[in-house]
């Protein structure tokens, strides 16, 4: 590259670009610096897109189309090799396998001159760094005061995020684990350590959401609450409150990692798919169940 350079390629949504922009962060130092790949969003524009930068003001991007130019040699040489030849790091290049999604790889910060390819979802990549990732993750302050408006997110307020849509589709990969037997343990247990706690309901399909009745008196989120309304509001919103039970989903994860409340209870499901261990993913005083 003719630098010490760590190229990190983004894709996926929202949560998913925030668990490569913060493991991006992890990789940059004084002696290695370490940049962003965007050409997944060029390649498959109907996929996703890349917002990032468009909801946090304050992220520290390095991106240059030559990055996109060594990942696209680096991916032809080590596609055009044989199965027994393949050998990412000679090439530079290393793809995290399925296997160790939600996994922390130690090994990764060895590497200097290399592309990494995966989603590195795990809290343990920014620990030490946590503080400025909160900051680089600050919400615009003209959404949280319309938040802060709308809705009465106190500190014994849950936000409950239940996500269908695409998940739907996937059913090998994300069925039977976020089921409404989860949702119901989850809040027999907010129920038992917050007194007077009121539910949050956010979804993708709200209207599905709430036909579900897991509690009676539950608050729906519908965008015709806010007079500007975007899908990323959710999160805020799920950050704003005083405590989360989560989906298995990278959007959800942060929605609950950017909640501030020193007292917050999190809850998660224990099994994130149906495909991958996730050992590593969420930090150890969230609540598995």
């Amino acid at each position: 590259m003719g630098e010490d350079m760590r190229i990190v390629r983004y894709k996926g949504g929202l949560g998913n670009q925030m668990f490569q922009y913060a493991f991006m962060r992890s990789l940059d130092s004084g002696i290695h610096k370490a940049g962003a790949s965007l050409g997944f969003y060029k390649d498959f524009p109907m996929s996703r897109h890349f917002e990032l930068d468009k909801v946090f003001y304050n992220v520290q991007l390095k991106e240059e189309s030559r990055y996109d130019e060594i990942f696209n040699t680096r991916y032809a040489i080590w596609k055009n090799k044989s199965e027994a030849d393949r050998d990412q790091l000679n090439v530079g290049i290393w793809f995290e396998e399925r296997e160790e999604e939600g996994k922390y790889q130690q090994d990764v910060y060895e590497q200097e001159d290399c592309v990494f390819v995966g989603y590195w979802q795990s809290y343990r990549y920014f620990e030490t760094i946590k503080e400025k990732i909160r900051y680089e993750f600050s919400f615009p302050e003209e959404t949280v005061s319309a938040i802060n408006s709308a809705l009465n997110l106190d500190a014994n307020s849950v936000a409950v995020h239940i996500r269908r849509g695409d998940y739907l589709q996937a059913e090998d990969m994300y069925g039977n684990i976020c089921t409404n037997e989860y949702y119901l343990r989850a809040i027999a247990y907010m129920r038992e350590k917050i007194e007077n706690p009121t539910f949050f309901f956010i979804s993708d399909d709200i209207e599905w959401v709430a036909k579900q009745n897991l509690v009676k008196d539950g608050i729906y989120i519908r965008a015709d609450s806010f007079k500007r309304y975007e899908d990323w509001y959710d999160m805020a919103i799920m950050s704003l409150a005083g405590h989360n039970i989560i989906a298995n989903s990278s959007f959800s994860w942060w929605g609950a990692w950017l909640n501030q409340n020193q007292q917050k209870i999190v809850i998660a499901p224990k099994k994130w798919n149906n495909l991958s261990n996730y050992t590593d993913i969420c930090p150890p005083d969230w609540i598995r169940i």
